[in-house]
């Protein structure tokens, strides 16, 4: 689904294309899709039939001190509920983001390890929802 939704961005044109610096991934909403934007850690909105795109959340956004803000989206997902779900390779971390008001929280991170001696994340780039609802993260390390 991602990679549908990444080829219908680039299908917008240059106009889109030029507040992106590096769309890494594209989910697919109901009349939108959110791009992903590794490069300049955000989220975008944008409109497949009039190619308008807007900020949806980014890392200008803070959560709390603890948190990670988004830093490289590398994938993101659309919960059943709505809520986005993203991997983040720089932040080496799993981020919700609420759709409505762009904001963040923590799902899990290297801030949260398993033990003191590994970490959770290398890079992860790719995210995944099951029917059951747990959440798979590919991870390039």
């Amino acid at each position: 689904m991602s990679w549908v939704g990444a080829r219908c961005v680039l299908a917008l044109g240059a106009a889109a294309a030029l507040l992106m610096g590096a769309p890494a991934s594209a989910a697919l909403k109901p009349g939108e899709i959110v791009v992903a934007d590794a490069h300049e850690g955000i989220l975008l909105r944008v409109d497949p039939v009039t190619g308008k795109h807007s900020l949806l959340s980014s890392n200008s956004q803070p959560v709390n001190a603890a948190d990670p803000l988004l830093n490289g989206p590398a994938d993101v997902v659309v919960a059943p509920s709505g809520r986005l779900l993203v991997a983040d390779y720089s932040a080496q971390a799993v981020i919700a983001v609420d759709p409505d008001t762009g904001k963040q929280s923590l799902i899990s991170s290297n801030a949260q390890p398993i033990n003191a001696s590994s970490q959770l994340f290398g890079q992860p780039s790719g995210i995944a929802l099951l029917p059951s609802g747990r959440i798979l993260v590919l991870d390039r390390n």
